[in-house]
């Protein structure tokens, strides 16, 4: 399961944001700055996820969701728990 948006993009074939970008109908400048900055905009959610399932990749809506939900990773690529990055853990 992957932890990261990062993680996600790199799901793809090699060059990830190339193809990724391809599949879903956007720039690849936009998928390398999602990469670069491990965020996707929520309204990317549903066509990854679609194009995912066309490439015979594991990852949905919700995996996508979730990731956001954990708002980052940290250096050892695990996400973060909510209450550690509201600073109540």
């Amino acid at each position: 399961m992957v932890s990261t948006f990062q993680e996600a993009i790199d799901l793809w074939p090699a060059p990830a944001p190339v193809v990724l970008a391809e599949d879903i109908g956007t720039t690849v400048e936009r998928v390398r700055k999602w990469r670069q900055r491990n965020s996707v905009p929520g309204e990317w959610f549903q066509p990854i996820a679609q194009a995912a399932t066309r490439r015979q990749i594991l990852l949905s809506v919700d995996d996508l969701a979730r990731i956001a939900a954990n708002g980052g990773a940290r250096a050892d690529g695990h996400a973060e728990p909510l209450d550690a990055l509201n600073g109540e853990g």
